[in-house]
């Protein structure tokens, strides 16, 4: 899988860019009981990488933004 390296950079879908970084926040040392084992394991099997940045909070669901991240790798084959 090409490596998940979403930032700030990252115009086509800010939303995304920013839960994307969430949780990269989560899974950090300061957080790390927050993302489940699951979740963790449904991310890097999408290839993500995990470097903790900066976040500010995401209204939509986990899920939906996972489905997101997953349609847009799928349309644009990476996720960076």
């Amino acid at each position: 899988h090409a490596p998940t390296r979403a930032g700030p950079e990252w115009d086509d879908d800010p939303g995304l860019s920013k839960w994307v970084k969430y949780q990269r926040l989560c899974r950090s040392e300061l957080f790390d009981a927050v993302l489940h084992q699951d979740r963790i394991r449904a991310l890097e099997d999408l290839g993500f990488t995990w470097q903790c940045h900066e976040a500010g909070m995401d209204k939509k669901p986990w899920d939906e933004r996972f489905g997101e991240l997953s349609q847009f790798r799928a349309s644009h084959g990476h996720c960076d």
